[in-house]
């Protein structure tokens, strides 16, 4: 590691952070960086790195419009932890009934997922190349399901199928893709599944490293909730195989129990849970526009462009 201190009668210190974490000076910084084997900066590349710099008073209110961006970022960073850690509670409490919602009363059964579900095994890759006959569309693989159970926005590839194909491995609203299969334990042990609502019905087919479950007499949402929760997740170290590929022995993950309450304190539940997801992707989506603007202001008054004082 190297040091600098700056001099207070030249430098804020704020502003010389940010400076230092800017696009250009970085981009600059890596371009010195070398190495054969451990990658490295000369103490003179170090020390004569150029940057831009304005007064000391103007250096000191680029740092302080940029420590309040990064102050906002701070505080929607503990708002989501807190949300996602609420989100967690309520899934234990409310998936397993230990709290119930108000009006609802009653014993819940538990059925096995085989019960409740028509499993599909595992998908169909396609050919790559377009031929008579074949039909084009696209294909999900594992690398579309997110470890925090959502799709991603990874473009998916195009691949080319007979009819009959389209139609069997064709996803529905309600579908749950489940990651059964993977060069990595651990990504199967996380049991990652995604959930198709009415945006994703029909729009893709879904590749033979995944396998699909249409649930029959339950609630989609409910089960979904379900089977992202605590008590599942738990359990799939134990029910993955090892091997070239490590995959789910599917027997054993059907016979996981399933609490199942009846249809409208299901569907209660789940609005409940999915409203809370609404509110987090909200508030993702207001953090990232955030990082953006901090961005934005870093380029304009790092460079000079936008002027402060």
């Amino acid at each position: 590691m190297m040091l600098y201190r700056p001099s207070p009668t030249k430098t804020e210190t704020g502003y010389l952070l940010y400076s230092l974490m800017s696009v250009p000076v970085r981009v600059n910084l890596l371009r010195k960086i070398g190495g054969s084997t451990v990658g490295h900066a000369k103490v003179d590349d170090i020390r004569y790195l150029q940057l831009p710099l304005p007064p000391l008073p103007e250096q000191r209110a680029i740092a302080t419009a940029l420590s309040d961006v990064d102050a906002l970022l701070g505080a929607l960073d503990r708002l989501i932890a807190k949300k996602r850690d609420l989100k967690q509670a309520a899934m234990q409490q409310l998936l397993t009934g230990q709290t119930r919602l108000p009006g609802f009363h009653g014993e819940w059964e538990m059925k096995r997922l085989g019960e409740l579900v028509h499993l599909i095994p595992s998908g169909i890759y396609g050919e790559e190349k377009p031929r008579e006959g074949l039909q084009p569309v696209l294909v999900a693989t594992t690398a579309h399901i997110d470890t925090d159970d959502t799709w991603n926005i990874k473009q998916m590839a195009v691949r080319f199928f007979p009819q009959d194909k389209v139609q069997r491995y064709s996803i529905q609203e309600g579908d749950l893709i489940v990651v059964k299969s993977s060069g990595s334990a651990a990504s199967i042990q996380s049991g990652k599944l995604g959930f198709v609502d009415g945006t994703r019905a029909g729009k893709f087919l879904f590749s033979n490293f995944l396998m699909l479950l249409r649930p029959t007499s339950i609630v989609p949402l409910f089960l979904y909730f379900y089977l992202c929760s605590h008590n599942v997740k738990k359990l799939l170290p134990t029910l993955v195989e090892a091997s070239t590929y490590p995959n789910i022995r599917l027997g054993d993950y059907l016979e996981v129990e399933i609490p199942k309450p009846p249809p409208d304190e299901q569907t209660a539940i789940a609005s409940v849970l999915s409203e809370m997801d609404t509110e987090l992707t909200g508030l993702e989506k207001r953090q990232a526009k955030t990082r953006a603007l901090k961005q934005g202001m870093m380029q304009e008054l790092l460079t000079g462009r936008t002027r402060m004082i």
